[in-house]
């Protein structure tokens, strides 16, 4: 099995799991001073982060 084939196969595993636990499954993806997106997918939830571990931590300093 290559990494494709192991990944599809762990997703499908995944997303069943997450159905029958009655988890909503999206696409999530995270947007942050750190790593700003380039590309968002279509249908995609943002998740937006202003302030990272590592910015709080130099704040303190």
């Amino acid at each position: 099995m290559n990494d494709v084939e192991a990944t599809l196969q762990l997703y499908v595993n995944l997303r069943k799991k997450a159905l029958e636990s009655g988890i909503d499954y999206r696409n999530v993806v995270v947007d942050s001073p750190e790593r700003p997106l380039t590309y968002t997918p279509l249908g995609a939830r943002v998740i937006t982060i202003n302030k990272t571990k590592e910015m709080a931590k130099n704040e303190d300093r």
